[in-house]
């Protein structure tokens, strides 16, 4: 299940605002936000 969200590398935040990343299962994951607010696939991330 965990590495359905993972992807290879560091990515800069500005990379996350709207991003498209291939993760390590091979499927496209979708990111949006800025700031302190970033979706993964729809989904709003905690904040750490």
């Amino acid at each position: 299940m965990l590495t359905c969200h993972v992807v290879e590398g560091k990515h800069a935040p500005g990379e996350l605002e709207n991003g498209s990343f291939t993760s390590l299962q091979g499927e496209t994951v979708e990111t949006s936000g800025s700031g302190e607010d970033y979706t993964v696939d729809g989904v709003l991330m905690p904040q750490s």
